[in-house]
């Protein structure tokens, strides 16, 4: 029986409950608090007993690229270098904490996952727009999670205003994932405006 196989029992419960601590023990926040990906990532395969693969199968990753990240991290904090990998040129500072930000969001950690997210704001040009809409998407979806709708909201609006013309497939799913988590909170009037501008921005886009 692998690690992602749902069996209800009390071996199960046991097992949930055993990694909830994990989670909480002052050692998984210190990781968490760095918001360093080679760290966190470490500690989630220790917590739950999965390898690099099962790992990326969870966070939507295959096991190179998660290597990759985590070798790039490295790299970029040391510099450029003449036996740097061939696919160094497109990483900086700024896709690490993006790709940082997104690990944590799937990992159940909103708060963390925005000031990632932040880092990467403040990290990126101005001229990488469909980067920034990417992560500025996901940025405000970590927010509201964390239950700031306000902030969410407004960051929502930014992303709102960054994506015409740009044409993904992954910015689409991050754009609808964006306003499922405002509808959550659609009695609250900033979530009400970002829901009717982003259904007319998502119909102009499937036009």
């Amino acid at each position: 029986m692998d690690a992602f196989t749902s069996v209800s029992g009390p071996a199960t419960h046991r097992a949930a409950r055993l990694i909830s601590w994990r989670w909480a023990t002052p050692e998984a926040q210190t990781d968490l608090a760095t918001r360093d990906l080679a760290a966190i990532l470490k500690y989630y395969r220790h917590v739950h007993g999965t390898s690099q693969m099962e790992t990326g199968e969870v966070l939507g990753y295959d096991k190179t690229y998660i290597s990759a990240l985590e070798e790039a991290q490295a790299l970029c904090a040391r510099g450029r270098g003449e036996d740097d990998p061939h696919w160094l040129y497109w990483i900086n500072p700024g896709e690490i904490m993006g790709q940082t930000g997104s690990c944590l969001l799937d990992l159940g950690r909103p708060e963390q996952a925005a000031q990632a997210f932040a880092d990467a704001r403040n990290a990126l040009s101005s001229d990488e727009i469909r980067t920034r809409a990417q992560f500025l998407s996901r940025a405000a979806t970590a927010q509201m999670r964390a239950g700031d709708v306000d902030a969410g909201s407004a960051t929502g609006h930014e992303v709102l205003a960054l994506v015409s013309g740009v044409r993904s497939a992954r910015l689409h799913d991050n754009l609808a994932t964006m306003l499922a988590e405002a509808r959550r909170y659609s009695s609250a009037a900033p979530a009400q405006e970002l829901l009717e501008r982003g259904q007319a921005v998502m119909e102009e886009r499937a036009v």
